[in-house]
């Protein structure tokens, strides 16, 4: 099974060109942001993971809820990491030496939840944690058909009597693990809007880079992408971080794609495989600006 490289560029994410003609496209021989950002607007930019999927099926023949056999091969062969999930931008690490803060970032309830799983097992074992920053939109509210049936979204309708937004459920979500301003570690939120890239430069502005040795970034399966996004904009805040004044680690959840229907109908275990192709157009977006901005070689 083929790994995600990420020293060849948008070529180094195996069949992205084949992805491209699914929404007919064809790349050229050195894209640019602007190529891909069109292959990404053909997927519905800006909509959450799955809004888009009926649309993507209709429009692009992929069969009913459960992807053509090549379609799941493409993305198993894309999403699957070596085999020790810690890693920085250039290779797997057993784990991080010195404290690093960690950074969690909103989206829907099943990802959020997945992105504190992954981070309580690495806590402790690969990573010593120093601070929990949440960034998290204190608009949006967890209320699509793939959350309002999650038990934390559905106890805090109730006792509310309107669904949580993400910031909101992130802080019930950290409180069941006792982690919240007070504790150790300490959780800091930084409520937003709906889009990731301001609260993450906003973030930027006010983090001081040498009160840790860097950044640690869960990913759930389709938001690989939010990692590099962290590196880029910190570096073009911070010149020095990614090289010499601070590093990023990130680690990205193993879960099976959804191959039945009854797997389909249960997004908290299994990742739905239409949805993914917005994060998969993301990360090859994320890793041609890295290339640009010379911290990709």
């Amino acid at each position: 099974m083929q790994t995600l490289r990420f020293d060849r560029g948008i070529d180094g994410i195996p069949g992205f060109r084949n992805l491209a003609e699914l929404t007919g496209h064809t790349l050229p021989d050195a894209p640019s942001a602007g190529d891909l950002d069109d292959i990404y607007d053909a997927w519905g930019k800006g909509k959450l993971f799955g809004d888009n999927t009926q649309q993507m099926i209709d429009e692009f023949d992929l069969g009913d809820v459960i992807p053509h056999q090549q379609v799941l091969d493409l993305l198993v062969g894309t999403l699957t990491l070596d085999k020790i999930p810690l890693r920085t931008l250039k290779q797997p690490v057993l784990h991080v030496h010195g404290s690093a803060d960690v950074l969690l970032t909103g989206g829907t309830a099943n990802l959020m939840q997945r992105r504190l799983d992954l981070l309580q097992s690495c806590r402790g074992r690969s990573v010593n944690v120093g601070k929990i920053y949440v960034l998290a939109s204190s608009t949006r509210r967890c209320s699509t058909d793939t959350e309002v049936g999650h038990a934390l979204v559905k106890r805090l309708k109730a006792k509310n009597g309107l669904y949580p937004t993400e910031i909101e459920f992130y802080q019930a979500l950290l409180k069941q693990h006792k982690l919240d301003p007070r504790s150790n570690p300490p959780v800091e939120f930084q409520p937003g809007g709906t889009s990731l890239e301001p609260m993450l430069q906003e973030f930027a502005m006010r983090y001081r880079c040498e009160n840790s040795v860097g950044l640690f970034v869960p990913c759930s399966a389709n938001s690989l992408y939010v990692a590099l996004m962290v590196l880029r904009i910190m570096h073009a805040t911070h010149p020095t971080f990614g090289t010499t004044g601070g590093n990023l680690w990130f680690a990205q959840e193993r879960i099976d794609l959804a191959t039945t229907q009854d797997a389909y109908d249960r997004p908290a275990k299994y990742q739905r495989p239409l949805n993914v192709f917005s994060g998969l157009i993301r990360l090859a977006i994320e890793l041609h600006k890295l290339q640009q901005s010379g911290l990709l070689v």
